[in-house]
C-alpha cells in the first residue's frame, strides 16, 4: 500500500548553528530523500550546505515540515516565500537566492559559461567510426 504524498514547505536545519535550507514539494517525503543522497553523495548544489554536512555529518540535521500546503503552485511559492524571509531575518538561511523558486528553470537561466560547461559534459566520449555506424543502420531499422 503507497502512502499518500504530502505537499509543504520543508526545511533542512543545521542542529548547531540553526541555519535552514528552505524548499517546497509535494511529496516532501521523496524530496528529503533526494537531499539525503545527493549530500551523502557529495552532490547538493547548495555548496554551504554540503560542506557543513560533510564536516558535521548528518547526526546535526533536522528535516522539519515548515508548513503544509495545497498543489497551488502560487500558494506553495507565496508560502516559501514567508519562511525564506523568517530565515532571512535571523540571517540563517543556506539557501543561494533569498526569493522564492529562484533555483529552477522558472527562476534563472544558466550562464553562458554555466551552458557552455553543461555542452561539454553532455557530449561525453567519442563515438568510433565503427559504434556510429551501428547507430546509424539501428535508427533506420525503427
Amino acid at each position: 500500500m503507497r502512502r499518500s504524498s504530502q505537499c509543504g514547505i520543508y526545511a533542512i536545519v543545521n542542529l548547531e548553528s540553526d541555519f535552514a535550507y528552505i524548499g517546497q514539494a509535494c511529496d516532501v517525503s521523496r524530496r528529503w530523500n533526494e537531499h539525503r543522497s545527493r549530500l551523502r553523495h557529495g552532490s547538493h548544489y547548495c555548496a554551504q550546505l554540503q560542506r557543513d554536512w560533510a564536516r558535521l555529518g548528518p547526526d546535526q540535521f533536522a528535516w522539519r515540515i515548515l508548513e503544509i500546503t495545497s498543489e497551488n503552485s502560487e500558494a506553495m511559492v507565496q508560502a516559501e516565500q514567508r519562511w525564506i524571509n523568517h530565515f532571512l531575518l535571523a540571517s540563517r538561511l543556506y539557501n543561494d537566492c533569498p526569493v522564492a523558486m529562484s533555483g529552477t528553470v522558472r527562476g534563472r537561466k544558466p550562464s553562458e559559461e554555466t551552458r557552455a560547461k553543461m555542452s561539454v559534459a553532455r557530449k561525453g566520449k567519442p563515438k568510433s567510426l565503427t559504434h556510429r555506424a551501428a547507430i546509424s543502420a539501428a535508427l533506420l531499422n525503427l
